[in-house]
């Protein structure tokens, strides 16, 4: 016998302590598990300790117009809506899609109305139509 494999553990050894490893992460594992699930939800803003949160909803938004005016800005009003669009309390708008004809360089999202105001400096364009979508988010009514 060597000196080498002194105090080099075992193919035993290195399965058992493999095991204790995977006792100890599943141990951590169950513990955060069980602190999270005791610990309070934060409430959403302006709800009182006993009353429950409202969950959030989306909806989409689109429109479109067939020709882009020659001033800017101009609009592109939000008339194709989701059926859920009266359910929610809007909070924001978030921009899906938007192919504008003649280019753009910025857009503004307004929640009421629902439109999508473009400006830009564009020629006058009617070979393409101009098309916006847009996701609102808010809370349940």
């Amino acid at each position: 016998m060597t000196s080498e494999n002194k105090g080099a553990p075992t193919p035993r050894g290195v399965q058992a302590a493999s095991i204790l490893i995977v006792i100890i992460a599943l141990g951590i594992a169950v513990g955060a598990a069980a602190w999270l699930v005791s610990s309070p939800q934060p409430r959403a803003p302006g709800a009182s300790a006993g009353s429950a949160a409202r969950p959030l909803a989306m909806a989409n938004c689109s429109g479109s117009v067939d020709e882009t005016p020659d001033q800017s800005p101009w609009t592109i009003p939000l008339d194709h809506c989701d059926k859920t669009i009266d359910d929610i309390d809007i909070k924001a708008g978030f921009l899906q899609k938007w192919t504008i004809c003649g280019g753009a360089d910025s857009f503004a999202i307004s929640l009421n109305p629902r439109a999508v105001t473009v400006t830009g400096d564009h020629i006058h364009c009617s070979n393409i139509k101009s098309e916006v979508a847009v996701t609102y988010i808010g809370f349940a009514k």
